[in-house]
Order: structure tokens, then C-alpha cells, then sequence
């Protein structure tokens, strides 16, 4: 290795380039490029490496509590304090505009905090636990980005009474507003414990009852793969488990009474396997609040975007990792670098009308020319009032196709197809029944949003059956609406890989289906010219050749013809041939390669 590879190394490294990418970059040995990044770091790095000495610490970061509020994105040391015999080392890194964000309300008076921590970031084994907000696009906010020993209780708690003592110093009109509070977070206990103090300070907003601590479903869902991918060949805990993560929002007592059947279901199962997940299932993760049943509105249910945020700023870190000291030290520009990039991403409020987006629109355009040529959806007025054809019906019933194809092929007695992906026209017998259950599943509907079970549940496959039959939108109070779209929906369907319906956004199919026919509804002005022609169905054409003849395009003057393979002899060959067009009397000149 020469002097000029020491170089360009050295170079790369300090971009903070991968010792892999480097080898590869310079086609070296990855070994020896590994090995010099670990004999050099603190050179090309600039590292001190391990400080113990609280003098040095004190000196380095008492100084960073000054905040420049002029410059937003200029970092400061949010809270520090240096390990004792009783206490641990904790330091926590913030800017004014991450703070900023860090406080804005999801709804009227709500706050909502996906915290997580991630580990691997320095030698000394220092977990990094970082702290934000999520819109309601479900997009990560980070706020504040914290270094401490372990995830105890303890630190935690020094950690979140630092956060909201700064909030309501700095923002105490904004602070005195809030009201609601809800976490979602992996299942740490020190996170649930460190907010359930808090509910009971005196000096906070918040109540004790309005302070909601949730478990990540994607935790929840991981743990269980880990364990038992399968039980006897099959998912079919997996499915349950869904269906009880989507129960709809505000309905506690239903999710308890559902819960209590899944429990029942797989006791019964009578297997080893059965019962050592059931075991687990009740001892790990029963009575906490992991579905949407206990989630306001809107509220994320995973906190992925606080995972994905690590996983990236992970990226960015060596396979030798610097000391603690070293990684505070970095971590001010660091966090200037994120809080630069957040300076033009908004937080996204309910109230705010671009949440539906041209895609959404696109999709639900789509659906109603498939509805208003099969006539698929029932409405329901207020009192069973139909003559009222001005205001718009409280509940919209849409069939799925699977019930569709139940009824059609149990009365008609012939295989029920689709036209491609599209729904064919229901007979009237058909639809005659179909309008029959609607009206059967709409009552069963009414006890479901009271916390009851329907009447006809006695098991979890039946309500699984029952939540497969319709999806049903309901009419928003008008002093609730915040948008011009006067309907919501409890579907779980996915769009651009994002289940909407669930999250009540307003943005499923059916929500703007029933708000265009029914409520006036039309697309913004902004995304009409978004929105072009519906594509073909089926798979998509194959580019054409960029020199391929194009029907009433002349052959190219230089360009020989193919050979035909019918002609007998070159001799036969014209060296002039006249135009295609009768019109035109121009000669297009031919090579003659004979």
C-alpha cells in the first residue's frame, strides 16, 4: 500500500465512507483497510477517545446549555449530568426547531411521542434513546436524542423530566393547551413507568386517565414470529392477532371480549404448541394496550418511523465504533445535519386538506366507475328515511367480493367471475338479498359501536366472518368535521403499501366514494391536473424500439431493407422503389448490396 493509497484512504474515511466501500473504491485488501481505520481513527476522526474524568466532560459540555434561538438549527445540551455512585451518566442533545416540532399537537390539545432507543453506537455500550412525533401521515418528528447507560426507570424518568421542563419553560402558552398524550413505544417498562409518573406530576397538563402508554404492534407481532413462525404448518395465530389489532379506535370493552375469545380459542386447541403460545401470549403480552381499540385517532399504531429514523442514522457509523466522549462530541453536528433537513417538512394536521393526496383521489375515481356501472353500495338515511334525497345518507354499506361471490353463486348456482379485476353487474335476486344483509349488518354494526358483540358471535372466526362482509362509513358530526369530507371509515385497506381506513384520515376509497356521490365532495382544484386517465388493466406493454416503424411512417432512406428470404436471386432487386403513399411522387433511394 503506497503513500497515495494512505491518502485517498484517509480521504474516504474521513467522508465517513465504509472500510468496504473504500476497499472496493481502491480495489485493496478489506482487512487492511479495516486495520488501518482502526490503528489511525483518532487521527483521521479527530477522537480523544475514552474520557473518564469529570473535569474534562464538565468543561467540553457546560458550556452547550446556551440556546440560540436566532439560529434554529444550532445544537445544544438539552440536560447533563456525570456519573456518580448513585446515578448514571446521562446527556441529551436537541435544537430550537426540533423542540419546535417536538411540540406540536397531532389534534386539538394531543401530543403524540414514539420513543425508542438503539444501541451500537459506541464502544462503551451507551444505548442512544431518541424521542418525537409523528404527523398524520405517520411521518417521525425526532426531537431529542439522548445518551444514557441503561433503559432504567430511572434514567428515563431524569430523561422525560428534562424534555417537559424545557417545554414548559421555553413554550408555556403552547404547554398550558395540551391536554392528551399517548406513547407508543417498544415493551420497555421503563417507558410506561417513566409516563405514568408523569401523569401524576402536578405541574403537567396532562391526567392521569388521558395519558395513554401503547405498545408497539410491530413489536408485538415480531417477538411472536420469533418465537412461533407457525403452529402446526399454520399462521393462523398471526391472523388472529390482526384481526385483534384492528379493532376499531375508542372500543375497549369490545377488544376485552374479543381478547377473551382468542384466549378461549386456543386453549382449546388442546396441543403442545397451542398452549405453550397461549402461555406466552397471556403472560407477556395480555392486558396491554397494543391494539387500535385503545389508540385515539389518527394515532400511529407502530412506532416504525422512529426505527426507520435509526436504522438510517445508524448508517452513517463505522464498524469500529468511537468512544462515548467521542460520539457526544460528534453528535452536535450531527443533529444540526438532521434539524437542516426537517426545516421544510411540516407537521401535518388533521385540519389540513392535502392529507388526501392525487393517488387517493386517483384509486377512489377508479372505484365509483366501477360502482355506478354494478350499482355495488347501499345507503341508509337517518330513520329509514329514503324520500330524503338532499341530505346525505348516515351509513354507506359496501359489500366485499368475497360475500358478493358467496351470494351470487348460493342463488344463481353458477360460478360467480370477475371481469378482470372489476366486479360484474348483480343480478336484481342478487342484489335484492345482498340489500337484506346490508340492512342485517348495519344493526349488528350499531351494537358493534357500543362495545357489544353481535348477536350471532360466539367465537373469533365468526367475528373475523362478520368484519369480511361489509365495510360500512358512517356520518361525522358537523362539529367534529374538520375537512370538507363528512365521512369515516374502519376498513383496513392498504394504499401505496399504507393501510388507511384504519387510521380514520379520511383517505380510504369508500370515505371519498361516499363524500363525491352523496356530500358534494369534488377533487381539489391543485390535484385535477395530477390526475390523468385510468390505466389499462393487465400487465403493461412492452417499449416499443426507438427505431421501430411506426404505422404511416416512410422507411428510412438509409436504411437497407431486410433480406426476403421468398426472393430467388439480388438480381431481382429494384435499386428505386416509389412511396408508400399514392400521393407522393417521392423516390426513396435503396441499397443494392448485390
Amino acid at each position: 500500500m503506497g503513500n497515495d493509497d494512505v491518502i485517498e484512504i484517509e480521504k474516504l474515511l474521513s467522508m465517513r465512507t465504509k472500510p468496504r466501500t473504500v476497499a472496493e473504491t481502491l480495489k485493496l485488501c478489506v482487512k487492511t483497510v479495516r486495520s488501518f481505520a482502526n490503528n489511525h481513527r483518532q487521527r483521521i476522526f479527530g477522537l480523544s477517545g475514552n474520557v473518564t474524568n469529570k473535569a474534562d466532560w464538565d468543561a467540553h459540555f457546560n458550556p452547550l446549555h446556551i440556546i440560540n434561538f436566532e439560529d434554529k438549527d444550532k445544537a445544544f445540551v438539552l440536560a447533563y449530568r456525570f456519573a456518580s455512585k448513585v446515578d448514571d451518566l446521562i446527556i441529551l442533545f436537541s435544537t430550537p426547531r426540533l423542540m419546535e416540532r417536538f411540540i406540536q399537537e397531532l389534534d386539538e390539545g394531543y401530543r403524540h411521542i414514539c420513543v425508542d432507543g438503539t444501541f451500537k453506537l459506541n464502544w462503551n455500550g451507551y444505548p442512544c434513546i431518541i424521542m418525537g412525533t409523528c404527523d398524520w401521515s405517520r411521518k417521525f418528528f425526532p426531537g431529542v436524542y439522548g445518551f444514557v447507560k441503561s433503559e432504567s426507570t430511572e434514567n428515563f424518568k431524569f430523561y422525560l423530566n428534562s424534555v417537559e421542563n424545557y417545554l414548559r419553560k421555553y413554550y408555556p402558552a403552547k404547554y398550558a393547551t395540551l391536554s392528551r398524550l399517548t406513547v407508543t413505544a417498544d415493551d420497555a417498562g421503563a417507558f410506561r413507568s417513566g409516563f405514568i409518573e408523569l401523569a401524576r406530576r402536578t405541574d403537567v397538563p396532562y391526567e392521569q386517565n388521558t395519558i395513554v402508554t401503547s405498545v408497539c404492534f410491530f413489536h408485538l407481532k415480531k417477538a411472536v414470529l420469533s418465537k412461533y413462525p407457525t403452529i402446526n404448518g399454520s399462521k393462523e395465530h398471526i391472523d388472529d392477532l390482526n384481526s385483534l389489532a384492528h379493532v376499531p379506535l375508542g372500543l375497549e370493552e369490545l377488544f376485552n371480549k374479543l381478547e377473551e375469545l382468542f384466549i378461549t380459542k386456543w386453549e382449546s386447541k388442546k396441543m403442545l404448541r397451542a398452549d405453550a403460545f397461549i402461555a406466552y401470549y397471556k403472560s407477556q403480552w395480555k392486558g396491554k394496550k397494543w391494539s387500535r381499540a385503545f389508540l385515539p385517532e389518527a394515532t400511529s399504531q407502530t412506532n416504525n418511523g422512529a426505527e426507520s429514523h435509526n436504522k438510517h442514522y445508524k448508517e452513517r457509523f463505522l464498524k469500529s465504533r468511537p468512544s462515548l466522549f467521542d460520539t457526544c462530541v460528534n453528535m452536535f453536528s450531527d443533529v444540526e445535519q438532521i434539524s437542516s433537513d426537517f426545516a421544510n417538512k411540516g407537521l401535518r394536521g388533521k385540519s389540513e386538506y392535502y392529507l388526501v393526496t392525487h393517488n387517493h383521489w386517483k384509486q377512489a375515481k377508479i372505484y365509483q366507475k366501477e360502482l355506478n356501472e354494478s350499482n355495488h353500495f347501499f345507503p341508509f338515511h337517518e330513520n329509514d328515511d329514503t324520500d330524503d334525497t338532499e341530505a346525505p345518507p348516515v351509513y354507506v354499506l359496501y359489500p366485499s367480493t368475497k360475500h358478493i361471490k358467496d351470494v351470487t353463486e348460493e342463488h344463481e348456482q353458477k360460478e360467480y367471475k370477475l371481469i378482470g379485476t372489476k366486479d360484474p353487474e348483480i343480478p336484481a335476486e342478487v342484489r335484492k338479498i345482498l340489500q337484506s344483509d346490508a340492512e342485517d349488518h348495519l344493526k349488528e354494526w350499531k351494537r358493534v359501536m357500543k362495545g357489544e358483540l353481535p348477536s350471532f358471535v360466539s367465537s373469533l372466526e365468526d367475528w373475523q366472518s362478520f368484519r369480511m362482509r361489509f365495510e360500512v362509513i358512517s356520518l361525522i358530526d358537523e362539529s367534529e368535521r374538520k375537512t370538507d369530507i363528512p365521512y369515516k371509515c374502519y376498513c383496513t385497506r392498504k394504499t401505496n403499501n399504507t393501510l388507511d381506513g384504519y387510521q380514520n384520515t379520511g383517505v380510504c376509497k369508500h370515505v371519498l366514494h361516499g363524500s363525491v356521490c352523496y356530500a358534494g365532495v369534488d377533487i381539489p382544484d391543485e390535484l385535477k391536473d395530477q390526475i390523468r386517465s385510468n390505466a389499462k388493466r393487465g400487465a403493461k406493454r412492452k417499449r416499443t424500439k426507438a427505431l421501430q416503424k411506426q404505422p404511416g411512417e416512410h422507411r428510412s432512406p438509409c436504411k437497407p431493407p431486410k433480406k426476403n428470404k421468398n426472393v430467388a436471386s439480388t438480381s431481382e432487386k429494384m435499386s428505386e422503389v416509389e412511396s408508400d403513399s399514392e400521393d407522393d411522387e417521392t423516390l426513396y433511394v435503396k441499397w443494392d448490396h448485390s
